[in-house]
């Protein structure tokens, strides 16, 4: 390991459809081999980060209109000042390149030490209605995953870094960080239940990050207007009664829906 010893290793996370999960998961598995406690934490709305003191903080987390989900970056506003060395990794189907550089301004700002940001190319889970074999899905999260490894090998090391492209990321990073796409993509998207299909299991009011989904009296899940277009419910109903306007579902899910739902957990 590097000189710096961490007192442990904290790393908060989101995931959709379970590509960021899976990341974070190889990550805090490689990191904990090497003797270092670690916690994954997942990010949902409002939730108060905490960093004590000395240790090694990850952020993992999916791109999304070139950024990430409102929501994740209200998460990175919280974040308390602190000298502590942080790291980021996200998940994605092709380029961002918006995300690196505003996200390491607002930690530089907070007294954060960068030492290393990674994107890893997943299995594409957006839009609805896109199709996804399990052979095409495991031609990218097997060599995603050996590339997510490598990199917390590296970090423990002190050999990775975290670059950008300065203008371009900071014009890219802008557009997720405005409500106009997200209000345009609901537009789009609109995703509703199909009563008749629906079992009233209530997974998607449980899955969903930010609140976005309540049962009615007769116990089937309506949608208010703050959906973020994250994948989880349309990806994990198991009666597929959730639609998008178009009558479009989603096949893909990298991960059982029970991971998606625990808030905290010890490597």
């Amino acid at each position: 390991m590097a000189e710096t010893r961490f007192s442990e290793c904290l790393i908060y996370w989101y995931s959709g459809t379970g590509n960021s999960f899976l990341v974070a998961e190889r990550i805090a598995e490689t990191i904990a081999a090497d003797g270092l406690s670690v916690s994954m934490v997942q990010i949902k709305k409002n939730l108060i980060p905490i960093v004590p003191e000395n240790a090694l903080i990850g952020l993992v987390f999916p791109i999304a209109a070139s950024g990430t989900y409102p929501f994740i970056w209200d998460f990175f506003k919280r974040l308390p000042p602190a000298d502590n060395k942080i790291f980021m990794a996200d998940t994605l189907g092709g380029f961002s390149g918006g995300i690196k550089g505003p996200l390491g301004r607002c930690l530089d700002a907070k007294g954060y030490q960068r030492i290393g940001a990674i994107e890893i190319v997943m299995p594409e889970n957006f839009p609805p209605g896109r199709k996804s074999s399990g052979r095409q899905a495991a031609k990218r999260i097997e060599p995603g995953l050996e590339k997510a490894e490598d990199f917390a090998k590296n970090l423990l090391h002190g050999e990775t870094s975290w670059k950008d492209i300065p203008v371009v990321s900071e014009l890219l990073g802008a557009v997720c960080r405005f409500k106009s796409p997200w209000q345009l993509m609901r537009r789009i998207f609109a995703f509703g239940i199909v009563a008749e299909k629906c079992s009233r299991c209530g997974l998607c009011v449980k899955l969903c990050p930010v609140n976005n989904i309540e049962s009615t009296g007769d116990g089937v899940p309506v949608f208010k207007n703050g959906c973020q277009i994250c994948m989880r419910c349309i990806a994990y109903c198991p009666e597929r009664a959730i639609l998008s306007k178009y009558g479009q579902g989603l096949d893909y899910r990298a991960v059982s829906a029970e991971k998606l739902l625990i808030d905290w957990r010890k490597i």
